[in-house]
């Protein structure tokens, strides 16, 4: 009987964890596994749906209101309904839905780690109303947790205490029947091609992509480039083409990344499409995602392998160095490289010998089976109280932003009835003062007019005299 297994992901969008999940999944197809795909919908979905072998269930794993227990139980629903055998967990945003599933159905579940950013755990911890005790729970309990980068399983037991055996190191990998090359050289180096999400989250990559064609483009001027990729910086960097006139392309997300690359000789980018480009022999270029990381070769690539191609841990450099370095090579020096880095990345990233089996399912369910209840109940009452706790203190700081503002207020008021009597007291001052004007103008008023009827009668007199 071909055996059963739930592969859960928050969501099948753009991404290159989303991408390796999809490899994968392709993979387990070929091994004849039944796979059923838990997540929410995505540029993949309906790739999945061409696989046989290929169950998908749309799924939303956001908690919105708490822990949501109709959640969890749907997932067991799931597991029970088509009697999954073995859970693959490929993010943490999954887990508050199929954690508890997998522990009350004594389900055995596979903890991936594909975290590449260092610190990843501490956005978790404050963004996904999780603990570090929950999170070690589910470490804990996993039947095997797998890590892409050897980092990536340092941070995680340092931070979790966890033994040594129960992590395994599978890199991300590629599927060499997809990504295959369509020619041997390449006389031109004119087409370029940038792949990449456009967000925040890649940092100065997508800038340094563009330095690099701003660059290469003063000595390469029929040298154009093309964008695959969308996200929230999308705006922005249309703008940015259109005031410097460069000559790029947005061609928006895809999913049929390597038809596309077939038709670009030099490929930009980081993660899983620098070892896509590998395999279809092309010139690769690590944008990084902080400095400029430059062109991978062969004496450079087991380096660049050991953070995922993400440009981690390799020096930064000037963009002029790649460029000086594309236009000074040789026909036969670039097929060195081409072909170097592809029978490496052949070697030691082909998806048929970098994927997890169970090789004894009775191990795996004896395993599931025989988790300490009474851990996971310390663990959860242990929850519980941190929850308490974070409650208390969130109604604390409530209360006091609450206190603060009434304690604004009231001063506030105070110091307006104080500001108020003072007004007072000077309008009164300004009252007496002009009524003493007054008085005085009237005073003044009275001499004056009494000045002017004594000239009159003086004048009246005088004229009379000389009538006389």
């Amino acid at each position: 009987m071909n055996k059963r297994i739930l592969i859960c992901l928050n969501s099948f969008g753009i991404g290159g964890v989303e991408t390796a999940c999809f490899t994968q999944i392709k993979e387990y197809c070929r091994r004849n596994y039944e796979v059923y795909v838990l997540a929410g919908k995505g540029i993949y979905t309906d790739k999945l749906g061409k696989l046989s072998n290929v169950t998908f269930i749309e799924f939303d794993y956001e908690h919105k209101n708490g822990i949501e227990l109709q959640k969890i139980y749907f997932v067991i629903d799931v597991i029970n309904k088509y009697k999954i055998d073995l859970v693959y967990i490929h993010k943490l945003e999954c887990i508050l839905s199929v954690f508890p599933a997998c522990i009350l159905s004594n389900t055995p579940y596979i903890a991936y780690l594909h975290m590449g950013i260092p610190n990843t755990y501490d956005w978790y911890l404050g963004n996904l109303n999780i603990t570090h005790s929950f999170l070690r729970a589910y470490f804990c309990n996993a039947y095997k947790i797998i890590g892409i980068t050897d980092q990536a399983i340092d941070e995680n037991r340092k931070l979790f205490n966890i033994e040594k055996d129960k992590y395994i190191l599978i890199p991300n990998s590629i599927d060499f029947n997809e990504f295959c090359s369509n020619n041997t050289e390449q006389k031109s180096f004119n087409n370029l091609l940038f792949i990449s999400r456009l967000d925040k989250d890649k940092g100065s990559g997508i800038q340094n992509a563009i330095n690099f064609f701003i660059e290469y483009k003063q000595f390469n001027s029929d040298a154009s480039m093309d964008i695959v990729g969308d996200g929230t910086e999308k705006e922005k960097l249309e703008e940015q083409i259109k005031t410097q006139g460069l000559n790029i392309k947005l061609l928006g997300a895809k999913n049929n990344v390597s038809d596309i690359m077939k038709n670009y000789s030099i490929v930009l980018g980081v993660d899983r499409c620098v070892q896509e480009a590998i395999a279809m022999k092309k010139l690769v270029i690590i944008v990084g995602y902080e400095g400029y990381k430059g062109l991978v070769t062969p004496n450079k690539i087991l380096d660049a392998a050991k953070s995922n191609f993400s440009g981690r841990g390799l020096p930064t450099i000037e963009c002029s160095e790649t460029v000086k370095m594309i236009n000074d090579m040789t026909d036969k020096q670039t097929q060195v490289i081409l072909n170097e880095n592809y029978n490496w990345l052949f070697k030691n990233r082909n998806i048929e010998n970098n994927i997890y089996e169970v090789k004894n399912f009775d191990d795996a369910n004896k395993f599931a089976n025989s988790i300490n209840n009474n851990e996971l109940l310390i663990n959860l009452f242990e929850e519980i109280g941190n929850l308490q706790r974070k409650y208390d203190k969130d109604i604390k700081n409530v209360w006091d932003i609450k206190e603060s503002t009434e304690n604004y207020y009231l001063n506030r008021e105070k110091w307006n009835e104080s500001q108020l009597q003072n007004k007072d007291k000077e309008i009164e001052k300004l009252k007496e003062e002009n009524n003493m004007i007054k008085k005085q103008m009237n005073g003044t008023s009275n001499k004056i007019m009494e000045r002017i009827r004594n000239n009159r009668i003086i004048s009246k007199i005088k004229d009379k005299n000389k009538k006389d």
